[in-house]
């Protein structure tokens, strides 16, 4: 738990050091200019996730409770936009960080969350995203079986919202 918190505290302060920092207050996200094509917009986690996370944390920490706290609360979700362009990588990110995502653009190519894991997948974000026909949706696993979480049901879905389905392994026949 000390390691966990010294990361934190080390991830929190890494953010300030970037100026990755968070507008709570008008509750905008930091986008920082690549050039004069494309930004990159940091959607998640904001200063509250982090916030939650700490206070969480302490509690598990002073056994006041017994539920060691989620840590994919704070996975980034970073958009890398342009004219009329998308791409959205989500890492290990939590169902509810979707709830209130709004892209910047239509979406181009995205990763399904949390090696597509059906417990990080908000159905209502992914079916109503603004998006070209057949945009790619990858799924991130690894080669050992208990890396390859990504289920039938996360795929259907993508596949019925009309998402090119794709695998950074071969995993269930899925490329």
């Amino acid at each position: 738990i000390q390691k966990l918190t010294k990361f934190l505290t080390y991830f929190d302060k890494c953010q300030k050091d970037i100026l990755l920092d968070f507008d709570e207050a008008s509750n905008n996200t930091r986008i920082i200019p690549l050039n004069n094509d494309f930004q990159i917009k940091f959607h998640k986690p904001t200063g509250s996730d982090k916030f939650r996370l700490g206070s969480q944390l302490a509690k598990y920490e002073s056994g006041h409770s017994t539920t060691l706290p989620d840590f994919n609360r704070v996975s980034t979700i970073i958009e890398l936009f342009g004219k009329n362009k998308s791409i959205l990588f989500t890492s290990d990110a939590i169902r509810t960080n979707f709830k209130e995502l709004k892209l910047a653009s239509s979406l181009n190519l995205g990763q399904a969350p949390h090696h597509g894991s059906q417990m990080n997948l908000y159905e209502n974000f992914w079916a109503h995203v603004p998006k070209n026909e057949n945009t790619p949706i990858v799924f991130s696993v690894g080669y050992n079986l208990r890396d390859k979480k990504k289920k039938k049901k996360t795929v259907r879905f993508f596949k019925e919202k009309g998402f090119d389905v794709f695998s950074t392994n071969c995993v269930f026949g899925v490329n």
